[in-house]
């Protein structure tokens, strides 16, 4: 149905609708459609017709055909097959259904799957398919930048998985001739922080990590959630103040749980952090036990890897440990706070002090 060889120096952009809505072809849409394919150009004898979106036709349920005939039908009728039509859908899976069946018999249908993202237990900002996912990009649309191997880490570090961002910062410094990594580190900024990268640190008592994802979103980082979604900046300290407090009952709770259970054996950091624990221990042993005590918030809704992970900073911190957190995070209420930098250092002060606090000969991880 493409044929690259053939596309025009026109180009007409019809969005069917925006990624993330529900995508639904009504009447005056396809009848934009039907006008652009048959529509003649003055200019040019050959044309391109770009669908930004074309997921409603391309995802068909059973039982739901009515767009996907529809879409189909405007095509038997109104396509001129002196213009090229090209459907981009993002997709999870490669498509199937009528219209995919069409695109095979009359053209072609290319499906580019995503490498998967790193599984949670995996601390690496990209994973290794991933990069070289990236890599081959960038051999195919900016291979000059290849050999600059260090510019193209600090690049692939701060954008991430982000593909479009990557072609177009690659080509605008090598058009500049700005090929210093460390140069380009600077003027990138602080770049994007996630709020798991915040728990793991807790989960490793890490403190120069937790400073340094501190001062980055100080410094105007960005931060995401655990979608990957970015939190506006007058959001961050609430989102995070949220997000400790919550942690704290939870951590807390958990080990009220565990004691209740006979499980206080378990809170043991070093055992928590053995190979296979999660699958092997936690779900098979562990969890089965919590779950007949876990009845009440904040753990009630939590799934069982949600579970783990609380089980895992529980084994880290003792009650004393806990309690003095929340005490401190409830009397400086950083969210009250109306400059960020203090509200994050308010934060700082919190966490910074829970993981560098020493325990004493009474304060275990399984006792009190």
């Amino acid at each position: 149905m493409l044929d690259i060889e053939r596309i025009a120096a026109e180009e007409r952009w019809l969005t069917v609708h925006p990624a993330g809505e529900v995508r639904r072809l009504d009447s005056a849409v396809l009848e934009q459609l039907s006008l652009e394919l048959s529509s003649a150009s003055l200019f040019a004898t050959q044309r391109l017709v770009v669908v930004r979106d074309a997921s409603a036709v391309l995802e068909v349920r059973q039982g739901e055909r009515t767009a996907a005939d529809a879409f189909l039908a405007v095509l038997d009728s109104s396509w001129d097959r002196d213009t090229s039509l090209l459907l981009c859908a993002p997709l999870k899976s490669e498509p199937k259904g009528p219209v995919a069946d069409y695109l095979r018999a009359h053209g072609t249908l290319t499906w580019l799957p995503l490498p998967p993202t790193p599984k949670p237990w995996e601390d690496v900002r990209l994973s290794e398919e991933q990069r070289r996912t990236l890599e081959g990009l960038l051999r195919r649309t900016v291979p000059g930048i290849l050999p600059h191997r260090a510019l193209v880490a600090v690049l692939m570090d701060h954008l991430g998985f982000k593909p479009r961002q990557l072609v177009q910062t690659a080509e605008r410094l090598l058009l500049a001739g700005q090929l210093d990594a460390e140069q380009v580190r600077a003027e990138l900024g602080p770049g994007e922080h996630s709020i798991d990268e915040l728990e793991k640190a807790l989960l490793e008592r890490d403190g120069p990590r937790l400073a340094r994802v501190l001062a980055a979103l100080s410094a105007g980082g960005d931060l995401v959630n655990w979608r990957g979604e970015r939190i506006t900046p007058g959001g961050v300290v609430p989102v995070l103040s949220q997000w400790l407090h919550r942690l704290l009952r939870s951590a807390l709770a958990m080990r009220a749980y565990a004691r209740r259970c006979g499980l206080a054996g378990e809170l043991d950091a070093d055992r928590c952090a053995q190979p296979r624990w999660y699958s092997a221990v936690f779900q098979k042993r562990i969890h089965p036990l919590l779950e007949r005590e876990i009845a009440t918030q904040p753990l009630a809704e939590a799934s069982v890897w949600q579970r783990h992970r609380v089980f895992r900073l529980a084994a880290r911190y003792s009650d004393h440990q806990l309690r003095r957190a929340l005490a401190s995070l409830s009397r400086l209420f950083p969210e009250r706070e109306r400059e960020t930098g203090v509200a994050l250092a308010m934060l700082a002060e919190v966490l910074l002090d829970l993981v560098t606090a020493t325990p004493t000969a009474t304060d275990t991880a399984a006792g009190g």
